[in-house]
């Protein structure tokens, strides 16, 4: 399996028409999207968008989801949408409310998403947004910003939900009962994760990986950062409890790597294990 997982992902890497989905979806909701009173919140529904129209692609071989898609068909109308929203983008620059905020070259709180789960999140924003005073000249721009945390939050969650539907019907499918029971399990793991804490080790990684997926269909390259830090108590409460063994703990583990692979190619930066 891991002999067509890197084959797969030396292909994933070089291929020329991996980003053509997520680049047409992109310019369909600068076109469907209109101009909102902040640019965040704009940008929001174009992630939204995004999510809520992705293709869920699962491998013959994946025990980790979350995977460009191989191949996209750019229609003539497909091409003019293309065209349009490209010209809209330029047109509008900096001031059209299409950019992310990524700075690239960092590490989101993977922490907070494994413990809170998104849900955690989103209350905490709901926490935020009641207690805005509308007194404050600055609040406008305040509330804009935590709506629009929200609507990227809840659309990654909607994602999330297509996953474990597909994965559902998948191993509903399956005629091989070993491959069935990996795609049961997996389902399983998205009726848990993003959405809701993370409570074993399969569970973390499939998370942290899902959310680092999302965030490069954003074209905002975050990365995995320390790896052994965060998810290590969660492998040593598995492993204390019975609920994984070394041996799927470590293909889990080669996995994540070539799925590293698939998305950033060779570039070395995206995991640090040991080091100070």
């Amino acid at each position: 399996n891991m002999k067509i997982l890197k084959e797969r992902a030396y292909d994933y890497s070089r291929n020329p028409h991996a980003a053509d989905e997520r680049n047409y979806l992109y310019y369909k909701a600068i076109l469907d999207n209109p101009p909102m009173y902040s640019h965040n919140l704009r940008r929001a529904y174009i992630d939204k968008f995004i999510f809520d129209n992705y293709t869920v692609q699962i491998g013959p071989e994946d025990l980790i989801a979350g995977t460009l898609t191989e191949s996209y068909e750019i229609t003539p109308e497909k091409q003019e949408v293309f065209d349009r929203g490209m010209l809209v983008e330029r047109t509008a620059g900096a001031q059209g409310g299409f950019s992310v905020g990524g700075t690239y070259h960092r590490v989101i709180d993977y922490e907070k998403l494994l413990s809170k789960g998104i849900e955690g999140i989103i209350e905490e924003i709901d926490a935020k947004l009641v207690a805005l005073s509308y007194d404050a000249p600055e609040t406008s721009g305040k509330r804009a910003f935590y709506q629009s945390c929200k609507v990227s939050l809840q659309a990654v969650c909607d994602f999330a939900d297509r996953y474990r539907d597909k994965l559902k019907e998948m191993s509903g499918a399956e005629k091989d009962s070993a491959r069935a029971a990996e795609l049961k399990v997996m389902s399983e793991n998205f009726a848990v994760v993003p959405r809701k804490p993370a409570k074993h080790f399969y569970e973390a990684l499939q998370s942290m990986w899902f959310v680092q997926f999302c965030l490069k269909l954003l074209e905002d390259v975050t990365l995995t950062g320390r790896l052994d830090n965060y998810m290590l108590p969660y492998y040593e409460k598995d492993i204390r409890d019975g609920c994984i063994t070394k041996d799927f703990a470590f293909e889990l583990i080669c996995q994540l790597f070539v799925k590293h692979n698939e998305i950033y190619g060779t570039w070395p930066a995206s995991v640090m294990v040991g080091g100070v």
